[in-house]
């Protein structure tokens, strides 16, 4: 490569190419040994990296919950209140 496409590179501005969707940010994640195990296996069974894998399990998790209400608990006296009156027997 000559000078003049090496300064010619260099000049180049990358700006339009730093989008939003275009930046990667690196996340550190404690994992057991034995979650770390299964993920590597899993990844050489499907011949990717783990971190492929990782990442698309997370784009798939994503994907199941948007639109999802954030909150699907029910308080522990509803829930008890319903099995109870399932539990009854249906009036004859």
């Amino acid at each position: 490569m000559d000078q003049d496409k090496v300064q010619e590179l260099l000049n180049t501005d990358l700006t339009p190419l730093m989008t939003e969707e275009n930046l990667e940010v690196n996340k550190t994640v404690r994992l057991s040994l034995a979650m770390t195990q299964a993920i590597e296996a899993e990844a050489k069974r499907q011949g990717v990296k783990p971190s492929a894998l990782m990442r698309r399990w997370i784009e798939d998790g994503l994907s199941r919950s948007a639109g999802q209400p954030n909150n699907l608990s029910v308080p522990l006296e509803e829930l008890l209140r319903v099995v109870q009156q399932l539990a009854r027997p249906a009036a004859a």
